[in-house]
């Protein structure tokens, strides 16, 4: 061996190896061959145990043996790890503004582990072949190059820049215990290669802090502490295996930026504190093939956007609904566990999105659904639950689809439906629950002809209006269980079927059969434009209630068809639409019953002003029928009627005319104007006789 020996200063680079037979000092120049101590421009060749000088500007070659003391690297220095050692103790810590460099296969764990390698801004550590580890706590703010092989770090400070070439690797590995922390902060990454976390043992700990504003990919691994993805960060989910990514997370991820999975994936929900959180500027995007699939066990919070563009993202851990969704053709996103607090939320695409039993993990997991919820979601089956009330918002929309023959449980203390309920199959749904249908709601079955959905709840009451589109719907099996609170029951040639009698309140319309007995104190209307309507049952018509009946021709009218009974109070309300004029004797069949009874003293519309014709009522054994007749003058008829309470009605057509009552027909000034506000009035029992008139205005 031929060694160049300089004295310092003289401008001669030196050769020294290291024998570290009288100490293990740096400085001993009696460690060296040749004596002496390594300065600025020499090289060492270390291969035992070293303590580093405190600051280093030689050129280092180590191959074997522990490193100990606290040592600065200046820029003229180089710390070379050569071959030879598999593993290599460092009991120092480190601080680079120079150079290191790894050129083997080698791992360099710290002993004790709180030893750590700072890279200062204009070091760099750079590694080309092999794979190389770095067990310590390694904090970067200069360049870090992989050349080729696989650097993995165990911990520290993410931040710099980063070059890692096409082929090439660094993982965030993780480490043993405490560990295996790393903090994010701004950082840049260049080349093709692969920079992210990617754990090999469960024994390997991983903790995020920080805010992630650059690339980073994940391929397996365990994730504990809780870190942000800025706006400028992007984490990609994408497994090397041939079998799917595992990551289990025990703490709350924030995304500011962009979460993209592209290959099977399933992130275990393994602390009570973890979450994933994905601002309003936060975008979280499935892709990859058209059969993958993102299980996500973590609770998550969406107010940003979430992108289904293939395959399947299953929601398994409750969450917040909010923000927009984005579910393509054939791609499914599925509530599929938990309990999700539903708020406002938009979902765009032609993909499933909603809960779906087929993917639920066991026949008894359920779906919680809470708050107020003002977007589209579809159910497939399976329980829903609430821990006490859940609203469908006035721009909320429930689709109810049949995919399992076990009927749809609701498992909450009251359902309100302000927006639409919308049942596309035939179906069972029900549950220990109360349906509100309030005034704003739609509740209705569009599709499944000549099938029958049956909705049975512990109690429904209906505000807004129930709509049969197709075959048959079953409202309750309970006569007193159903509750109509003024809203509306319409039927599109189909059928609504109520146990018991219905007492309505609100209006009973359209073009079909209702199966059921009515008490009408509110409208029925029958037809949609003209046409029947069918009671499967018995009808009774109380003061408050009215017929609505529109003609449009002698084979063009409404008509009501009462199966069983039809006892008449209350009143008639006729329209003549398209322009029609009743020719004289015209003759229209309103009302077929098995048995009609009773009176229709309450009679607008029935007079054709300025065609001098008024449709005459008879009311017949079995029916109610309309027949236009001429009159000589054009004045309003009193209907006053005995039942009970007895009542006093004129055609609402004649509008201002003022009803007098007296009951001394002998004394004109006997004569008062009646406080009614309408055109009927109700009668108690006088106790003296009474008359009424009518004055014109």
């Amino acid at each position: 061996m031929v060694l160049l020996i300089a004295q310092s200063g003289s401008g001669f680079a030196a050769i020294y190896n290291w024998n570290g037979t009288v100490s293990t000092e740096w400085s001993n120049a009696t460690n060296w061959i040749p004596t002496g101590v390594p300065g600025v421009g020499d090289t060492a060749y270390v291969s035992t145990n070293l303590t580093l000088p405190p600051e280093l500007f030689s050129t280092v070659y180590w191959t074997n043996g522990m490193f100990s003391g606290a040592s600065r690297i200046m820029p003229q220095g180089r710390l070379i790890l050569a071959e030879r050692a598999p593993y290599r103790q460092w009991s120092c810590s480190l601080t680079n503004e120079g150079l290191i460099e790894l050129r083997s296969t080698a791992s360099e764990y710290p002993f004790p582990y709180t030893n750590t390698v700072i890279n200062r801004p204009g070091g760099i550590v750079r590694t080309s072949v092999g794979a190389n580890v770095l067990g310590m706590t390694f904090e970067n703010y200069g360049r870090v190059e992989v050349l080729g092989g696989v650097l993995s770090l165990a911990g520290g400070v993410v931040a710099g820049e980063y070059f890692v070439a096409e082929g090439a690797a660094l993982h965030l590995m993780g480490g043993y215990a405490p560990n295996g922390i790393f903090r994010l902060q701004p950082y840049i990454v260049h080349g093709g290669g692969f920079f992210g976390v990617r754990t090999f043992s469960p024994d390997l700990h991983l903790r995020l802090y920080g805010i992630l504003q650059g690339p980073l990919e994940w391929d397996r691994g365990s994730l504990s502490g809780g870190f942000t993805i800025g706006k400028e960060g992007v984490l990609k989910l994408k497994s090397s295996m041939p079998y799917p990514g595992f990551l289990y997370w025990s703490a709350a991820v924030t995304n500011e930026g962009l979460v993209e999975i592209e290959t099977n994936t399933k992130v275990y929900n393994s602390g009570p504190y973890s979450r994933f959180i994905n601002t309003t500027n936060g975008v979280v995007r499935k892709i990859g093939e058209t059969n993958g699939w993102f299980d996500l066990e973590v609770p998550l919070e969406n107010y940003g956007r979430v992108e289904v563009q293939t395959g399947a993202v299953n929601l398994r851990g409750g969450g917040v609904i909010s923000g927009k969704f984005e579910v393509s053709r054939d791609a499914l996103l599925r509530l599929a566990g938990g309990s999700y607090w539903m708020a406002e939320f938009a979902v765009s695409g032609s993909g499933f999105f909603g809960v779906d039993k087929s993917d639920l993990q066991s026949p008894s997991s359920t779906v919680g659904l809470l708050g107020v919820m003002n977007g589209p979601l579809e159910w497939r089956g399976g329980a829903i639950t609430g821990t006490d009330h859940f609203t469908i918002g006035t721009n909320g929309t429930l689709t109810i689809r049949k995919m399992t023959a076990t009927p749809y449980q609701m498992w909450m203390r009251t359902l309100t439906n302000a927006g639409l309920i919308d049942i596309v199959s035939d179906v069972e749904i029900g549950g220990p629950c109360n349906l509100v249908n309030a005034h704003t709601g739609i509740l209705r079955k569009t599709d499944g002809t000549n099938t029958s959905t049956r909705i049975n709840f512990l109690t429904l009451e209906n505000h807004g209006s129930i709509e049969s589109h197709s075959g048959l719907l079953q409202l309750q099996d309970r006569d007193w269980s159903f509750v109509d609170r003024g809203g509306s029951l319409k039927l599109f040639n189909a059928s609504i079927q109520i146990p018991g009698t219905v007492v309505l309140r609100g209006e009973l319309t359209g073009t079909g059969t209702f199966i059921g007995s009515v008490t009408n104190q509110g409208v029925i209307r029958p037809g949609v434009g003209t046409g029947a309507l069918t009671i499967q049952g018995n009808l009774t018509q109380t003061l408050d209630g009215m017929l609505d009946i529109q003609l449009g021709g002698t084979t063009q009218h409404d008509q009501l068809v009462v199966t069983g009974t039809a006892r008449l109070h209350g009143g008639i309300n006729v329209s003549r639409i398209n322009g029609y004029v009743p020719s004289v004797s015209d003759t229209f069949r309103v009302l077929a019953a098995s048995a009609v009874s009773g009176a229709l003293p309450r009679q607008n519309g029935v007079n054709i002003l300025g065609e001098f014709r008024r449709l005459n009522i008879a009311i017949n054994s079995t029916s109610v029928d309309l027949m236009a007749e001429a009159v000589q003058e054009e004045v309003p008829r009193l209907n006053i009627t005995t039942l009970q309470p007895a009542t006093v009605a004129w055609p609402a057509e004649f509008d201002g005319w003022h009803l007098m009552t007296s009951t001394n027909l002998s004394d004109p000034s006997n004569w008062v104007e009646s406080l009614s506000s309408s055109n009927f009035t109700t009668v108690t029992a006088p106790d003296k006789e009474r008359y009424w008139k009518l004055v014109k205005p």
